[in-house]
């Protein structure tokens, strides 16, 4: 994404989480699968669903 999309996101979706997870291309979960789980995990773990 841009920068200027996740900032229009990160302005006006509440509770929105972002986290950059390196450089991706059209298949992101192809090209960063361990940085996707990873993040996945981490956001499970702080709203306790895990």
């Amino acid at each position: 994404m841009e920068p200027e999309l996740v900032v229009r996101c990160a302005t006006n979706i509440a509770g929105l989480d972002i986290e950059h997870l390196g450089p991706a291309g059209h298949h992101a979960p192809e090209d960063q699968p361990e940085a996707i789980a990873a993040a996945a995990r981490d956001w499970a773990d702080r709203q306790a669903l895990l």
